[in-house]
């Protein structure tokens, strides 16, 4: 799993690149992966509330609030698959 951390840099990695190569926005979307979308909302619409939750979500997961309620899931997640791993067991 990536941490957030991680994710931030990777974003700012891919800014960087896409600034420092001096590509069109358009020519750095037309090399992505494409994206499967079966939702009926066009893709140009996903990225666009995509680009304006990003910072907001980093932003939440970064404050001492984000961090506690991160860790709390990741203990429950964990506690989870111990316990599925044991009913396997048994």
């Amino acid at each position: 799993m990536i941490g957030w951390d991680r994710c931030d840099q990777i974003l700012k990695d891919a800014q960087e690149q896409v600034h420092t190569d001096r590509i069109s926005w358009r020519q750095h979307l037309s090399r992505r992966k494409k994206l499967i979308n079966h939702s009926g909302i066009p893709q140009h619409e996903l990225e666009n509330i995509a680009r304006v939750l990003l910072p907001d979500i980093l932003a939440y997961y970064e404050s001492e609030e984000g961090q506690r309620e991160f860790a709390e899931w990741k203990a429950q997640r964990d506690a989870d698959a111990t316990d599925n791993e044991a009913e396997k067991i048994a």
